[in-house]
């Protein structure tokens, strides 16, 4: 005879099934604690038999093997019972909140990254801004490229030192840039690598030529505005809104797809801005 007990878990209480089967008589008993609950004859291979415990529909196996029988216990987790039913939508439903809350976490994370990203980047132009403030100095910078992958540098000497950087993606698609461009750095004494590239003040014959190139493009915009006009606004929008202002004004022209930071919306944008209408638009029209 042979016996093989399992420890069953329930809700607050342990249960103790035990199988009882004689292998060569062929009949198997099925306790749950001391409480019989089969009796089946004629076991002499495999064999499968279920039976609830509370609301948990459990069964026990008996298999033939080459070196003898082998028995198990399982809890059916598959089978539409009630239990089952609570148990799939009680793993929706936490799935849904893990899915939730590590969602939210990512984004938390990443609104997190780019605040403090920004914030280091604030603090950093604050902290510079005071140093160029009260040890700075100013000095020619000349534009390198582009190259052939469109990468734009700039330099400038302090001395027997050159220095050399990589211009902002985003400056490179507003004015035209060309090899040999003179502008101004703004950099401080004590370490000249500390700068602010000033593409506002660009050497005089440069800068009008580019208030030049800029009018053309306006009046192509506005072909039925006057010269006076076309050249109020571009002057006004350098003058109040610099050198990303006429960058706005050059590629007004240009469709997004070509031109992510400088195009036609990021124009119209600019131009239907209250500060744009008090500061440009209303003072050129008289």
């Amino acid at each position: 005879m042979t016996q093989k007990s399992w420890i069953y878990l329930g809700h607050g209480q342990r249960y103790r099934v035990t199988l009882l089967h004689s292998q060569k008589k062929g009949y198997a008993t099925l306790y749950v604690d001391q409480k019989l609950i089969h009796v089946f004859y004629n076991v002499f291979g495999d064999f499968t038999t279920s039976f609830f415990i509370e609301d948990e529909l459990c069964k026990v196996h008996i298999r033939l093997k080459k070196n003898g029988f082998w028995y198990g216990f399982e809890v059916d987790e598959k089978a539409d019972t009630p239990a089952n039913k609570r148990r799939r939508k009680k793993f929706r439903s936490d799935l849904t909140f893990t899915i939730i809350f590590f969602s939210s976490t990512i984004v938390l994370c990443i609104f997190a990254a780019i605040v403090f990203t920004k914030y280091q980047h604030f603090k950093s132009e604050l902290r510079l801004s005071s140093t160029l403030a009260t040890n700075g100095a100013y000095t020619p910078a000349q534009i390198i490229g582009p190259t052939a992958i469109n990468d734009v540098w700039y330099q400038y000497q302090i001395e027997n030192t050159v220095y050399t950087f990589e211009l902002n993606e985003s400056f490179s698609r507003g004015l035209p840039l060309k090899h040999g461009d003179q502008y101004t750095v703004h950099y401080a004494r004590h370490d000249p690598s500390l700068h602010r590239l000033r593409l506002d003040l660009p050497e005089p014959e440069l800068l009008d030529s580019l208030i030049d190139k800029t009018r053309v493009v306006h009046k192509s915009a506005h072909p039925y505005m006057a010269q006076d006009r076309v050249r109020c606004q571009v002057d006004s929008t350098f003058a109040h809104f610099g050198w990303q202002g006429i960058s706005h004004l050059y590629q007004q022209l240009t469709p997004p797809s070509k031109n992510k930071d400088y195009n036609r919306i990021t124009s119209q944008k600019l131009f239907n801005s209250p500060r744009y209408q008090e500061l440009v638009i209303s003072p050129c029209q008289h």
